[in-house]
């Protein structure tokens, strides 16, 4: 096992015009003469493979032009996991999803991503621990939140205040860590010792 970025480009964006521009295109393509495949376009914006429902079709518009299997779609009144979804997908009889040679590996190293993001630790280096909670202590708790907002709606957002500077030197300070992600050293040394207990 181990990571692979997934990651893809569009020119269209989350507004509604743009999308529905993309999928006239994506049906006009497919119904004409000779169109099986929407070929996909390089753009300047990233796909992010979180909690996305476009990924699906902005990765693989082949196999999913109109939209109708995406991930993680924040319309269905009963959520499903995109784990349960992607076996569906790949048990299906003659299903495209399992004959497409990248489709499987791509979306378990999201799910990879998505476990290893969601059992995360805060890590702090020996001997910072005060200096850090003092820090803390000095920056109000509503800058973080302020920060985390800016940061989410872009990530090379400048910072303006004294406080957010603070914010992001104590942010720099903090590291996350995972006992057991895939592809790690400790990951494989503690598979292999496990193993060898078997045995």
């Amino acid at each position: 096992d181990f990571f692979m970025e997934a990651s893809g480009y569009s020119t269209s964006s989350s507004n509604t015009s743009l999308y529905n521009a993309m999928k006239a295109d994506a049906l006009a393509h497919c119904l004409s003469d000779g169109g099986h495949f929407v070929v996909p376009w390089k753009g300047h914006r990233a796909i992010h493979d979180f909690c996305n429902e476009y990924t699906l079709t902005w990765m693989f518009p082949h196999l999913d032009p109109f939209v109708l299997g995406g991930f993680d779609d924040p319309h269905w009144h009963k959520p499903v996991s995109m784990a349960k979804q992607l076996a569906h997908l790949l048990h299906m009889a003659n299903s495209r999803f399992e004959e497409e040679p990248t489709f499987a590996f791509v979306f378990h190293n999201i799910l990879q991503k998505r476990e290893a993001a969601c059992l995360v630790r805060f890590h702090i280096l020996d001997g910072r621990h005060t200096c850090i909670v003092e820090d803390i202590q000095q920056i109000p708790g509503q800058v973080f939140s302020k920060l985390a907002d800016k940061l989410q709606k872009s990530q090379w957002a400048k910072v303006t205040l004294v406080e957010e500077e603070m914010a992001l030197r104590v942010l720099h300070k903090v590291h996350m860590l995972r006992h057991d992600v895939p592809s790690s050293d400790a990951y494989k040394w503690c598979h292999r010792n496990e193993i060898r207990s078997l045995v």
